[in-house]
């Protein structure tokens, strides 16, 4: 059985290291022609990336700018080899979103058709956003759409939400659930199959995953190459008339309900003409051919199910939990402390109308075959990160990201150097290595901030705290857990936002199906979005100033990692090493 691990194990590696060489030698070819001219400038032969030194000097040249533009700018402080990977090139996309077609991107502007106009609304608070999704469900007449990449069925908020769905698939109501298999493990064909057992309507109420490869030994290398394309798109669609997506997936962490981790996160809600293009794109996914519907579970494919516990006693333990769905008085007491809790939270937020929204996602289907053929993969795939690309590229002063995690690939660092090169202000907002849930992320990120720091970007790390704005809570408990931040929000200038569930990493940028709204020309809502996002980073969160420094929001020096425990600085550390070559697999 080792042996047999350790075989798998290094073919992955090998499979990994394939993707990268495919799409490195795709770049190399790219990269001898586009610099062979400066090359034979200053060498007169063609030199191996890693060995060369460039100057200031040469680096302006390639740049097509004077030298004495960037003397004074991080570019001067660069170490050679950073010039260097700045002017590694980067994949070029052939098509801007305004050439792709519905539902993957739909750009409405009142000033094409004055019915363009979604009412859009930011839910920052967990309880607020538990208590919407809620309200939506209930509210449904004819159809619900409900997709995510987590759905843990045995935490309280899941519970609550499914026993809600359960009800309108017995109303009548047309219920699709679309889970990833991966991150929805949990919630497995067992679960759908009591779940459709206790209902009066089961035709009533379906569920599908996405890409459900099975983990065969003969197909296990294939397993764990194909398992690193998720679907990381969040949704709920009411009636073809109103969805939330964002940050949030269904679990008590995301919803303030945790006593010991919890997410400040964000969402937004939209109604309005945009909404039937956000139920294609859930329907696109649905009836793609990557996605199959949960069938009847199988004992020799029990993702999800403990290994001693026998195929018997496990279904009468899930019909156990389905009866207790229908007939618990707790869930229902529950459902009423979220309501009051909720309502309170949802009457300090605003709805805003936006004059000229974008709904982008990328496409259902990638894998390890398609990914392999690079260009082709990002141009047929991948929509969110281009969308996001060309908002940073038309920012004129400033740009600020919240981003749970931040690993910069040679794509985002040249788009975000190029905004530091043109003189715009670049902050960022996201987890200390305190509050982070994924520490080998927080080595990849503290790798580089300091020299991000030092070239004029203002970095900001949550401090693993609870941030109190005056919210109502379900459990009060929840204060004193810990706190990290899940949100994926820009703001771009002073007028116009991003809300979605794309990270600024490498999942997301390469793997991960994502989705987003962006709205242009409505100030109010941009400072909303802002005035969370500062009251988070700047009121409660740490600035790092310099190499392992960093100030508290009264200027005293802290410790840049946060109140990080022992067990945590122990795997940072004892990670680094390898963060570099695991960065894409991760």
């Amino acid at each position: 059985m080792k042996h047999n691990f350790a075989f798998v194990f290094i073919a992955c590696l090998g499979l990994s290291a394939c993707t990268l060489f495919q799409e490195n030698s795709h770049y190399y070819d790219q990269y001898n022609q586009e610099v062979k001219r400066f090359y034979d400038y200053s060498t007169k032969k063609f030199v191996s990336l890693k060995s060369k030194k460039i100057s200031l000097e040469e680096f302006a040249e390639f740049e097509g700018v004077n030298v004495e533009e960037l003397r004074g700018t991080h570019f001067e402080k660069m170490d050679t080899i950073d010039r260097l990977y700045r002017m590694y090139p980067v994949y070029q996309y052939q098509n801007s979103i305004k050439d792709i077609d519905a539902p993957f991107a739909e750009i409405q502007d009142a000033q094409d058709d004055p019915s363009y106009v979604n009412q859009l609304h930011i839910i920052n608070d967990g309880t607020a956003a538990l208590e919407k999704r809620l309200q939506l469900i209930e509210d449904a007449k004819r159809t619900l759409e409900v997709e995510y990449f987590i759905f843990s069925p045995e935490e309280l908020s899941t519970q609550v939400l499914l026993k809600a769905l359960m009800e309108k698939a017995d109303e009548g109501v047309q219920v699709k659930i679309l889970l990833d298999k991966t991150g929805a493990s949990k919630f497995n064909e067992y679960y759908v199959e009591a779940v459709k057992k206790g209902l009066n309507k089961p035709s009533n109420f379906q569920v599908k995953y996405y890409n459900p490869t099975d983990a065969e030994f003969l197909r296990i290398v294939k397993f764990f190459s194909d398992l690193n394309f998720r679907n990381h798109r969040k949704l709920l669609v009411r009636d073809n008339v109103e969805a939330i997506t964002g940050g949030r997936n269904i679990e008590d962490k995301y919803f303030d309900m945790d006593l010991e981790y919890n997410f400040h996160d964000r969402d937004i809600w939209v109604k309005g003409p945009i909404v039937p293009i956000m139920r294609e794109s859930f329907m696109a996914f649905w009836e793609h051919s990557i996605v199959e519907f949960a069938g009847e579970p199988k004992p020799k494919k029990k993702l999800g199910v403990p290994s001693r516990v026998k195929t018997s006693e496990y279904r009468q333990q899930m019909a156990a939990f389905v009866e207790n769905l229908k007939s618990s008085s707790e869930l229902e007491d529950l459902r009423i402390k979220i309501a009051e809790a909720g309502i309170e939270n949802l009457k300090q937020t605003k709805v805003y109308d936006c004059e000229k929204t974008t709904f982008v996602s990328d496409k259902p289907g990638g894998n390890f075959e398609s990914r392999n053929m690079f260009a082709t993969y990002k141009e047929e795939y991948l929509v969110t990160e281009r969308a996001i690309g060309e908002f940073v590229n038309q920012a004129r002063e400033s740009v600020i990201i919240a981003s749970p995690y931040f690993t910069l690939n040679t794509r985002t660092a040249k788009l975000l150097d190029d905004l530091l090169l043109n003189s715009r202000k670049l902050s960022i907002y996201t987890n200390s290595l305190a509050s982070t849930d994924a520490f080998y992320m927080a080595g990849r990120f503290y790798d580089r901030v300091y020299l991000w720091q030092d070239w004029g970007m203002i970095p900001y790390v949550h401090n693993a705290k609870f941030v109190d704005n005056g919210q109502e809570l379900v459990f009060e408990g929840v204060k004193e857990s810990k706190w990290g931040m899940h949100s994926k929000s820009h703001v771009y200038d002073d007028d116009k936002i991003f809300v979605g569930t794309f990270n600024i990493d490498n999942r997301s940028s390469f793997y991960n199906t994502e989705m987003g709204i962006f709205c242009e020309g409505n100030r109010d809502l941009a400072d909303d979005v802002l005035e969370s996002i500062e009251k988070r980073a700047i009121d409660n969160g740490l600035l790092i100033t310099g190499p392992k420094k960093a100030v508290d929001a009264n200027g005293n020096d802290v410790d840049p990692l946060g109140p990080a425990t022992q067990k945590q600085r122990a795997l940072f550390k004892g990670t680094k090493d390898i963060l570099e070559i695991l960065q894409f697999i991760l």
